[in-house]
């Protein structure tokens, strides 16, 4: 029988292409990805007119820093008039006061006085009585300890009548107190009010103000100075200059390989040299077809498991960059 050596070929190719399978499937599981964050849309809480955008596109922005301002018509009337009720309810306490201390006056000059008369009534009557009792002892010879002066019921009176018209005077000072505190206490609180208001102004005057919450890069500028704005309307859109995140798609085959909390490697296609860990954050529960730049072959249809990594900020990556997720072994 003849040998074909074509049989020979078919061998060594096996023996060649069995190391080269098992150095593919030992090597680690690869899959694209793209390094993106999605834009923050930038609104305030009120409708006005715009006043001022401050920034350009392009522009790097600080924390905090200004963007744009909104103007409202009515504020500064709004204001004039808090003002004018707080000046209202301040002079209306300060009369009220002055009222009041008027009247406390006149009710201690009223209550001194009546105190004053009863007062001489009684010195009077005491002094009458000395000398009656001056009277009896050149009369008698016996000691007045033994003979008792007679207690006069007028003196006893006058006295209960001194304690009477004080205690009427300090009840009705108490009472003008009472009064002029319950008074004194609407006016504040309406006063309180009004504060609360202005600083409620003062709030929404600030609140008009687009300021940039993280550092970033100014994206696209929606509207230009005049233009009326409604509530909640993006005036502007914020981007970071690095991302924070990288979004790819595991292959079906190795769906369950990726768990939360694995740490790939994240490899720029621009730099492969350059190399950042990714910590897997989320999770997908449904498999979708991959989007075009995730696949290996963009004329392939291919689905997969979405999966959120997130990655150090100070990264080189740029934003929307296509990267390779690499999962090494377990």
């Amino acid at each position: 029988m003849k040998f074909n050596p074509v049989y020979l070929v078919m061998v060594l190719g096996l023996l060649v292409l069995i190391p080269v399978a098992r150095h593919f499937q030992q090597r680690p599981s690869e899959f694209y990805g793209i390094a993106e964050d999605p834009d923050l849309d930038l609104s305030l809480e009120y409708a006005g007119v715009l006043k001022e955008v401050l920034v350009q596109e392009g522009d790097m922005v600080a924390p905090h820093q200004p963007l744009a301002v909104l103007e409202r018509t009515n504020l500064p009337y709004l204001r004039a008039r808090l003002n004018e009720e707080q000046k209202l309810l301040r002079a209306e306490i300060e009369a009220l006061e002055q009222e009041s201390t008027s009247y406390r006056k006149r009710l201690v000059q009223a209550r001194e006085l009546a105190r004053f008369e009863v007062d001489n009534k009684i010195a009077e009557l005491e002094g009458e009585q000395a000398r009656n009792q001056t009277l009896l002892q050149q009369m008698q010879s016996l000691s007045l300890e033994n003979i008792p002066l007679p207690t006069d019921p007028k003196l006893a009176a006058l006295r209960s009548e001194r304690e009477e018209v004080v205690k009427t005077y300090d009840l009705a000072l108490a009472e003008l107190r009472k009064k002029l505190d319950a008074q004194r206490a609407v006016l504040q609180a309406r006063l309180d009010k009004v504060a609360v208001e202005q600083q409620e102004l003062d709030r929404q005057s600030e609140a008009m103000t687009l300021r940039a919450p993280s550092p970033g890069i100014i994206g696209r500028i929606h509207f230009v100075p005049g233009e009326q704005l409604a509530a909640g309307d993006i005036i502007l859109n914020l981007y970071y200059e690095h991302p924070t995140q990288v979004i790819a798609y595991v292959p079906e085959g190795l769906l369950t390989a990726v768990e939360h909390g694995d740490e790939l490697q994240i490899q720029s296609l621009q730099d492969t040299k350059y190399q950042i860990t990714g910590k897997v954050t989320s999770l997908g529960t449904k498999i979708r077809e991959l989007p075009i730049r995730m696949r290996r072959d963009p004329s392939v249809q291919a689905w997969g498991r979405e999966v959120r990594l997130q990655i150090d900020p100070t990264n080189q990556l740029l934003q929307g960059e296509r990267v390779l997720v690499i999962q090494s072994e377990k």
